[in-house]
């Protein structure tokens, strides 16, 4: 059985580094990431 690395499997799903679709997909994916990370510190200072 082969495994693939995750960055394997994003440049055959999203496309390559420097590709419009793999940089759109990466400042989504932060955006999502800062939100996670603001909604947790929100919660702690409850």
């Amino acid at each position: 059985m082969k495994t693939y690395t995750l960055e394997e499997i994003t440049d055959q799903l999203i496309g390559g580094k420097g590709s419009p679709e793999r940089d759109a997909f990466e400042v989504e994916l932060k955006a999502e990431l800062l939100g996670y990370a603001v909604r947790r510190m929100r919660l702690k200072s409850i």
